[in-house]
């Protein structure tokens, strides 16, 4: 006889649950056995809120701003940090100097014409300033280890306008009184002298020019007609007066370009002088040695007019 199919057992539907039943009494008797709990379960942790990144603005820089602003700041730093600058070195006072400017002047011995001649200067000479009159028209120089006078409008002065007054001036010699002036001057003729007088027994007056510039008289001593330098040469404003001045003929201390027998005086240096002048030869002793020569000079230049005389000597 045929038997019906079995039909597949369905499973029961009471398993799972009896599983979950058993599971949660084994959990309950574990934790009321005195055995410590289990860890509670992790908390999760927030997730950061995004922030935004601000937005950076760039400003143009200007170049004149911020040069000025560099410029500022190294002041600023030379101001505070710079090392110490050394001190300014002092510049040296130049020294006060007179220059003559003409081809020969004489050195007086104070300030003014009327003083004795000390010596001469030529063109180009340099001296040292060391005072002034109280008029600024003369200056005071060291001269040959003495105390000399240069006529102002005859020198360039240099770095004078600290130069003191000098208050310890000498007093000058006095004034000659002038001859009354003439028409034309009448060069005077040679004494004759029949019989020698003197050592020099010829004095010649050569004749005169105009000039402007200078009052001067000018010559030569000559033994036998030959050039001999070293005789003294003065002046006076009458025959045999007091001597003016007296200077020694031919090349020497102070004067070595002269020419032999050379000798001259100057009678005025800023321009013409009138006067009569009287010339002649002395000795040691200051006593005359020679013939006389009289020169009259005027006050003014021109055709006719004398300023720069020659007068020579001669032994023979």
């Amino acid at each position: 006889m045929s038997r019906r199919p079995s039909r597949p057992r369905r499973a029961s539907r009471s398993k799972p649950f009896l599983a979950l039943l058993l599971a949660g009494l084994f959990l309950f008797g574990a934790c009321t056995s005195g055995q410590a709990p289990l860890p509670p379960a992790p908390t999760n942790t927030p997730v950061p809120t995004f922030t935004p990144t601000p937005t950076i603005v760039m400003t143009p820089v200007d170049p004149v701003a911020a040069a000025t602003a560099r410029a500022a700041a190294a002041q600023q730093a030379q101001n505070t940090g710079a090392p110490p600058q050394e001190p300014a070195t002092a510049t040296p006072t130049p020294e006060p100097v007179a220059i003559v400017d003409i081809e020969l002047m004489n050195v007086r011995g104070g300030p003014g014409t009327n003083y004795r001649v000390i010596g001469t200067a030529s063109r180009g000479s340099r001296f040292r300033v060391i005072g002034k009159n109280p008029a600024g028209d003369w200056w005071e120089v060291e001269f040959n280890g003495q105390r000399g006078w240069l006529f102002g409008e005859l020198v360039t002065a240099q770095n004078v306008a600290n130069v003191p007054v000098e208050t310890d001036i000498p007093t000058p010699p006095p004034t000659p009184t002038p001859l009354p002036p003439t028409a034309t001057p009448t060069p005077a003729p040679p004494t004759p002298t029949p019989t020698p007088r003197y050592q020099f027994n010829i004095a010649v007056f050569g004749g005169c020019e105009p000039n402007a510039g200078v009052t001067y008289v000018k010559g030569t001593t000559y033994v036998n007609g030959v050039p001999t330098s070293g005789y003294w040469v003065a002046f006076s404003w009458m025959p045999d007066g007091p001597i003016v001045a007296k200077i020694q003929s031919g090349p020497h201390e102070g004067y070595p370009d002269w020419a032999p027998g050379f000798y001259t005086h100057i009678l005025q240096a800023n321009g013409p002088r009138e006067g009569t002048w009287y010339f002649w030869i002395v000795d040691e002793n200051d006593r005359r040695i020679s013939e006389m020569v009289q020169v009259r000079t005027d006050g003014e230049a021109g055709p006719g007019k004398c300023q720069q005389a020659i007068v020579d000597f001669d032994s023979r």
